[in-house]
């Protein structure tokens, strides 16, 4: 009978990504992959953690304590940032028997099929096949044509790994090392496969997006060559950093109907207060990036930008506070992610504690920007009411709906009466927003 094993994911856009290509290494061996929440009996549990908050090292911790107590006598991997930054304290924890950093992760299959005891029919000619590239520093996927499953709806591709900026606050260049930049050629190969095995939408992804340079290709010939797929329906930017960012260009590629590239930027501000962001170390100031939103707006009408933001930090006192909330509201900001700060081990802002702000004060501000956030999202489907958009069909609920994703990033939820439209694009009207916060559309047929 096949091993089980279930990949557990937080974080970032690029653990998505190495998650995938952990499970198709996983299949590739003969391990039978199932959903995590499933209640089916599992041999092997692999945690892909995430360290950029307290939060996200707490959920991995109690996501392994969880799955530890369901499953008794399978095994536990713990890989990513946190295995990476912090294996002590993962050691600790039950039945964990492997703990791997970003630099291994994507060989883990092979270390678990060749040392667990209990797997006795594993190919060692698979073992050898399957081992994951580097190319240029950036841990990749090998293609498992012959043992590749069927995809659907959205893909992220990992084009960049690392970054060198070192933020006060932030720890992933110590779990990611300096940026690296994928070979293009590469790049294209995978997209290529992911389109073959049924991907509608790539989501170019990066841990600093904004770093890749090739000396044959940059960002924007990254883009416009997965747009020139044919089987490709839409390439969307993951998160990327404001610096040096090519908006003019951008723009016209999102304005152009032949083009696929999404009305949508992601955009980390992580503090409106032009002392914060110096105490941050942030590399550009409040007025440069209210700026290149505004100036976004102004180019692609009706885009979707979306930001994260720390509440919190050092030496944000009740001014600074007050500065952010009034940049954001002023703003064209759509969505807005809010993270309560928390200090991390190693980074500047545990050495440099000036201007403490207590944890419920925290909080309270944190508590106020989703509540903002809340109603902005709401503002912007109020303004998308009547219009025809595309969505790229995904699950379809008990209730007969359809979920998806405008170009702008708007999560919609369409009725239709017909099964199995999964991965197919339909046009829909915006209609209003129901009760979940998503907006509600009119079916108006298939494209």
């Amino acid at each position: 009978m096949d091993l089980t094993v279930g990949v557990f994911t937080l974080g970032c856009r690029v653990n998505q990504y190495e998650s995938a290509c952990l499970e198709d290494s996983f299949r590739a061996l003969g391990f039978k992959v199932i959903p995590w929440n499933s209640r089916a009996h599992f041999d092997i549990g692999v945690i892909n953690s995430c360290a950029v908050t307290a939060e996200a090292e707490m959920k991995t911790r109690r996501a392994l304590k969880a799955f530890a107590k369901a499953n008794p006598s399978a095994y536990i991997a713990v890989s990513g940032c946190y295995a990476q930054t912090s294996p002590e304290d993962i050691k600790r924890l039950p039945n964990v028997k492997w703990i791997v950093g970003n630099d291994d992760k994507l060989s883990l299959p092979q270390t678990i099929a060749r040392t667990i005891g209990k797997i006795p029919k594993i190919d060692c000619q698979k073992i050898v096949k399957s081992v994951p590239r580097r190319v240029d520093g950036v841990s990749v996927a090998s293609q498992f044509e012959p043992f590749a499953t069927r995809l659907s709806d959205r893909a992220n591709l990992k084009i960049q790994d690392g970054c060198d900026v070192a933020c006060s606050y932030c720890i992933i260049p110590r779990a990611r090392g300096l940026p690296r930049s994928r070979d293009f050629g590469d790049i294209m190969e995978e997209a290529r496969a992911l389109a073959s095995r049924g991907v509608a939408e790539i989501v170019i992804a990066g841990i600093n997006l904004s770093k890749y340079s090739r000396p044959d290709a940059d960002i924007l010939d990254v883009i416009d060559a997965v747009s020139d797929i044919p089987l490709i329906k839409r390439v969307r930017l993951g998160s990327i950093e404001p610096v040096n960012l090519p908006i003019e260009e951008l723009a016209q590629r999102m304005n152009d109907s032949g083009h696929k590239l999404c009305k949508h930027l992601h955009l980390p501000m992580q503090s409106g207060s032009e002392s914060v962001l110096r105490r941050m170390r942030r590399p550009y100031s409040a007025a440069e990036y209210f700026g290149l939103l505004r100036r976004a707006a102004e180019l692609c009408p009706g885009i979707g930008l979306g930001s994260d933001v720390i509440c919190g930090h050092h030496g944000e006192g009740d001014a600074e506070f007050a500065e952010t909330f009034e940049n954001i509201k002023a703003s064209p900001l759509t969505h807005l992610h809010v993270f309560t700060f928390s200090e991390r081990k190693r980074t500047l802002s545990e050495k440099n504690t000036e201007g403490f702000v207590p944890y419920a004060e925290r909080k309270r501000r944190s508590d106020l920007l989703r509540i903002f956030a809340a109603r902005r999202h709401s503002e912007f489907i109020k303004s998308m009411v009547g219009k025809v958009c595309e969505v790229l069909l995904e699950n379809r609920l008990p209730s007969g709906e359809y979920l998806g994703f405008t170009s702008e990033y708007l999560k919609v939820a369409v009725p239709i009466e017909t099964p199995g439209l999964k991965n197919f694009t339909a046009k829909v009207r915006i209609s209003g927003e129901d009760k979940s916060g998503r907006a509600r559309a009119e079916f108006l047929g298939l494209l």
